[in-house]
């Protein structure tokens, strides 16, 4: 049966019980049936369906959720600015799965891990105002001792200035510069022309070595104008 055909057999029952019907039942009956005659002539069957799926609820694809995870983290800031109280954000973060998490702590340059119950709390962790977790200040930077900068500076000029000066007494001679404080060495890396990025040791190291080449290179130059 199509829905054109259930209109007219609505109209013969309208017609045919009309005597037994309340005036408002004759008139949802008429209702119904022009309802049904000005849609598309279907089968009964597929328009029931059509009804059941308008009435079902939009399915959901498993593992995922529909949080607008952008405004969640902006929810967060707010409770970090003491803005809103974290309970009201403390529950959208329990609806979050695992990448949405991720995506939240990614944010706050906290690192996550791959286990869900770890990143929701961390995401919790979130939900302190700044006011109540202050960042410690870095310590004042300890300026470098000048005059032992200059000290360095010179002694380094002063060996690769030497001629015919031997590797192990260059090195004995610049082995003092190795006690000197990180700021110091780096400053004097920084005034010889290096930008050092290094430790203490990796940059004192660095300035013997380029001293030492710088000898080497000397007493081949020696050797070749000694055979020319």
């Amino acid at each position: 049966m199509t829905t054109h055909e259930l209109a007219a057999m609505l109209d013969h029952l309208r017609t045919a019980f009309a005597f037994g019907l309340s005036k408002p039942a004759v008139g949802e009956l008429e209702a119904v049936g022009a309802a049904f005659r000005d849609g598309p002539d279907q089968s009964v069957k597929d328009f029931l369906k059509a009804i059941r799926a308008a009435r079902a609820p939009a399915a959901t694809t498993k593992g995922k959720s529909a949080a607008d995870v952008p405004a969640v983290i902006e929810r967060v800031r707010s409770v970090r600015r003491e803005e809103l109280a974290a309970e009201a954000v403390s529950g959208e973060l329990g609806t979050l799965n695992n990448a949405q998490l991720k995506q939240v702590l990614l944010a706050f340059d906290v690192k996550a891990t791959t286990k869900i119950a770890d990143n929701m709390l961390r995401a919790q962790q979130l939900l302190t105002p700044l006011t109540l977790s202050p960042v410690p200040p870095k310590p004042p930077a300890v300026s470098p001792d000048t005059a032992l900068v200059d000290r360095g500076v010179e002694t380094y000029n002063r060996l690769r200035d030497t001629k015919g000066l031997s590797i192990p007494d260059l090195q004995a001679e610049f082995k003092p510069v190795q006690t000197y404080p990180k700021s110091v060495v780096e400053d004097i890396a920084i005034r010889v022309g290096y930008s050092p990025e290094r430790t203490r040791e990796e940059t004192f190291e660095m300035l013997l070595t380029n001293l030492e080449r710088i000898k080497r290179n000397e007493y081949r130059a020696e050797v070749i104008l000694n055979d020319v």
